[in-house]
């Protein structure tokens, strides 16, 4: 998540008429007929994906925007829902929304940028941009910061900071909520994700281009590559075909809380569109704004000092998913999540972008990747297991600093993964799925009294926790 005052968007204006020609261009091609689509997709695909999507959102709700790409071409492109529940306006494919923490591969993107440029170099210190911000006698680097292996804390999980939502604030003093709390661990030792990171990046953006954070963004990514409808958010600007955000209360629909656009800046300040993050994909993949080298170098996971890959590379989660090398990120911000996909081997892209804060768009994307790439979920018969059995699954799961806590939920089990919660229906004595989902969960038995480990895995590489 994460932002800051949106500078530049009065200039934004001024050049349109120059680059109209250009952006006419760069429209998307449009979606294919569907029986050439059938063709080129697994067998029922879009009555498949059609499913998917209208299960998931409730039509009288907040809803989703969703678009898949094969081969740099849509072959699905549909909304279902309300764009606003109080004048029950149907959403429709070509809105926009606020896209989190998805704003980290664009600004990911533009500090390789100016590293193609020879403007900083991502080995370089974090205090030769940032003098203030005091790293003691660590050495701190770009590349930490990309990674999440900094150590930094996130300043968004310091109980400070959730008072001052409604307050402008500016990067530094962002960063000052976490400037009197110590690392958490020493740069490149471990991963942990860090909002402040990513603030800190849009510092040094700053510092080396010499502009604004957004006015770099807009004047160097994402006009020149035709992302009209991509751009720093502004609540106070009228943007036309602007979705609008919901959370649940009390489980009734309200308006997201306010939250200065001031607060997510370089870490989640941006709205987009489906077909923009279409348009995105095909310019990275393109080599349209990075070099290959440095388009590379943004899918590498970093490698901790211990060897162990941290799974994630800049701005991007690297896992696979029955054999297929993924890449993928998650959104959240009041009154949005959004999810994206990209099968870079086998040339697809999904993008979900929801009004809905209850996380099913990340569910969903992968619902709808595990289908476009031909492999798709099915869930096994299910089995009814004892109560007994279940209450010997329960408890607290960990690996490393996370954990997962595993309860009896009438004849199933639910596991809580921090604020999210699935619930796991029994395939075998040990063996657990998610109804509908991805997640495939197996307990070990081998001690008394229980389980002692929980493997986690149906998407992403697979995990192991251990019961404390």
């Amino acid at each position: 998540m994460t932002m800051r005052r949106a500078v530049g968007f009065a200039a934004l204006l001024v050049s349109v008429l120059p680059v109209a020609a250009l952006l006419a261009r760069q429209q998307l091609p449009p979606v294919t007929k569907p029986a050439r689509i059938e063709s080129r997709m697994p067998p029922g695909f879009l009555a498949k994906a059609d499913e998917i999507l209208t299960s998931a959102y409730s039509i009288g709700g907040p809803g989703a925007a969703a678009i898949i790409t094969k081969d740099g071409r849509p072959v699905y492109r549909r909304a279902t829902g309300l764009a606003d529940l109080e004048f029950s306006t149907m959403l429709e494919p070509d809105m926009v929304f606020r896209i989190g923490s998805v704003t980290k591969q664009f600004t990911a993107a533009a500090v390789l940028l100016l590293a193609d440029r020879g403007a900083l170099n991502l080995d370089d210190d974090i205090t030769k941009y940032v003098p203030d911000f005091d790293t003691g006698t660590r050495h701190v680097t770009i590349e930490h910061l990309l990674t999440h292996t900094s150590g930094i804390r996130n300043y968004t999980d310091v109980p400070a900071w959730r008072p001052t939502w409604g307050q402008d604030l500016t990067p530094a003093q962002l960063v000052a909520f976490v400037k009197p709390e110590p690392f958490e661990f020493e740069p490149g030792s471990k991963w942990a994700y860090s909002n402040t990171g990513y603030i800190l990046l849009g510092m040094i953006i700053e510092k080396a281009s010499g502009m604004p954070y957004a006015e770099f963004m807009r004047k160097e990514v994402l006009l020149p590559l035709g992302l009209s409808r991509t751009m720093y958010d502004d609540p106070m600007k009228i943007l036309p075909r602007r979705a609008r955000g919901y959370v649940r209360v009390n489980g009734e629909y309200a308006n997201a809380p306010y939250l200065s656009m001031t607060h997510p800046f370089a870490a989640g300040a941006l709205v987009s569109t489906v077909d923009d993050l279409a348009r995105w994909d095909a310019a990275l993949t393109a080599h349209r704004l990075l070099k290959p080298e440095s388009l590379a170098r943004m899918f590498v996971p970093y490698r901790l000092q211990s060897g162990e890959s941290a799974g994630y590379a800049m701005g991007w989660a690297i896992s696979s998913y029955e054999g297929h090398a993924l890449a993928e990120h998650g959104g959240g911000i009041p009154g949005f999540t959004c999810h994206v996909v990209r099968f870079a081997d086998d040339k697809l892209y999904v993008a979900v972008l929801s009004n809905d804060t209850s996380g099913v768009a990340t569910r969903t994307a992968h619902l709808l990747a595990a289908l476009a790439v031909g492999r798709p979920f099915t869930n096994p018969p299910e089995v009814t297991l004892s109560s007994t059995t279940l209450d010997s699954f329960a408890g607290r799961y960990a690996k490393g600093d996370d954990v997962v806590t595993v309860s009896r939920a009438g004849n199933r089990l639910k596991a809580e993964f921090g604020d999210s919660m699935v619930e796991l229906a029994a395939s075998s004595g040990t063996a657990f799925y998610e109804p509908g989902g991805p997640m495939r969960v197996t307990f070990s038995t081998d001690v008394p009294g229980g389980a002692k480990e929980m493997t986690v895995g149906g998407w992403g590489d697979r995990r192991t926790f251990v019961r404390r």
